[in-house]
């Protein structure tokens, strides 16, 4: 929309925020928020602890955090600053990328005799309990520019908001701490505040924004407990001075082994975690034996609720066009299926044919096939790859491109023996499936 603007108001945008960035001031007009509270997937309704706050903010608070973020991003990068172990929020890593070097370990492990402890940490509010004035002390201490750090600090104070429901406004509320959720500089500011989150040499720590989970390979369970237990000492007590909160009753470990007799599970602030026979890290469920059943259930359970909710305009009798139908199936109810395909497209065929069958029944309503029309002829008819084939595409894609990823973490995956024997994910999955 900025774009469009006639080009005098474009000359007086840039006019102020050359004045904001030169003066390392930024408006109190823009420091207001309107929140829109977005209630959590099966949470109580009523409540407030079920709803995630969603900023609104100026429009051009957005420009010029896009400048600010910019140079933010030109300085940690020119020094590489951020933490190799934050995958969040990070140029060119996406959540495949923590998912599958915890995955690799893990499956390499099982090779090797090995079982993998992890745990996985639940920070309580991550982004509205960051301390600000810590904040800046990092700022200061990591030598990032004066101009930077000023703007910054002028940018988090003095916050306000106004919660709006049903067209309805809430009082003013000023925020003394956290970054402002749904702003340009909330992630990278984050990251900043936890980029010194100490690593321990018997464990291995991976970091998605604020989805933390630290992990211990080895033969004996116990030498896992006690490796466990050591990072997680040294995580409290960096929690506990930069007042970061770890809800203990959500956080999850678990042992993934292919033994039965399980071992002593870690300590969290004096409080035993119980091993979980699975959790959900970053979107994919992960069970104690990694055979990615239980994930491939889920996903082909959300995949019929959310065809479900577009059946009026997918269905046999839709006035829809062929053409618009398979639009809705590519761009929405696809990416359902193949999300993290890279990580766990080496489940066995028989986990894989439950998501295969999902889509062919699906694209047999879309064009209204009969019973003897034959699947791969409906697929060539409508010029879109079989499920194998497509997730089969995104592995070769996203393996493709690991080299070029800047990340220490990521270029030693690289050094792994490939051999189909070894159950390797990424020979198995472009080995596998072989499209018609």
């Amino acid at each position: 929309m900025v774009k469009h603007f006639p080009l005098k108001i474009i000359l007086l945008l840039t006019f102020l925020i050359n004045k904001i960035l030169l003066l390392r001031h930024f408006p109190n007009n823009w420091k207001i928020a309107l929140v829109f509270p977005i209630k959590k997937q099966g949470k109580n309704s009523k409540s407030p602890s079920s709803y995630r706050p969603i900023f609104l903010l100026s429009i051009l608070s957005k420009i010029t955090e896009h400048i600010i973020l910019n140079r933010l991003r030109n300085f940690t990068d020119s020094i590489n600053y951020i933490n190799p172990n934050q995958y969040g929020f990070t140029r060119h890593l996406s959540t495949y990328h923590p998912l599958l070097r915890l995955t690799e370990k893990i499956t390499s492990g099982f090779q090797r005799g090995r079982s993998t402890g992890a745990v996985f940490l639940d920070i309580q509010k991550a982004f509205d309990r960051v301390w600000v004035s810590g904040l800046i002390y990092k700022l200061i201490t990591n030598n990032f520019p004066p101009a930077l750090i000023h703007l910054v600090n002028s940018y988090l104070v003095n916050r306000s908001f106004q919660v709006i429901v049903n067209n309805t406004l809430s009082r003013t509320v000023f925020i003394k701490n956290g970054v402002t959720q749904g702003s340009l500089l909330g992630p990278i500011l984050f990251n900043i505040y936890i980029n010194d989150i100490p690593s321990h040499p018997l464990t291995m720590t991976n970091i998605y924004a604020d989805d933390t989970s630290i992990s211990a390979t080895y033969k004996n369970h116990l030498t896992i407990t006690k490796a466990l237990n050591a990072h997680l000492l040294l995580l409290e007590e960096f929690f506990n001075t930069w007042k970061i909160k770890i809800n203990v009753d959500k956080t999850v470990a678990v042992l993934f082994t292919r033994r039965r007799k399980p071992c002593t599970p870690p300590t969290l602030y004096s409080t035993p975690l119980h091993w979980s026979q699975s959790t959900k890290y970053l979107g994919l469920v992960l069970e104690k034996n990694l055979t990615w059943k239980q994930h491939i259930l889920h996903t082909r359970d959300k995949f019929r609720n959310a065809m479900r909710s577009l059946y009026p305009l997918i269905c046999r009798n839709s006035h829809l066009n062929i053409y618009n139908k398979v639009l809705l199936y590519t761009a929405v109810l696809r990416p359902i299926l193949a999300y993290g395909c890279p990580v766990w497209g080496y489940a066995a065929n028989s986990n894989i044919k439950l998501l295969d069958n999902a889509q062919n029944a699906l694209i047999r309503n879309i064009t209204r096939a009969y019973r003897y029309n034959r699947n791969r002829n409906i697929y060539k008819v409508l010029k879109i790859p079989t499920f194998k084939a497509h997730i089969k595409k995104l592995g070769q894609k996203f393996f493709d491109n690991l080299p070029s990823i800047n990340n220490v973490n990521i270029q030693n995956l690289e050094n792994y023996d490939p051999n189909i024997y070894k159950k390797r994910p990424r020979r198995i999955l472009l080995d596998s499936y072989n499209p018609p």
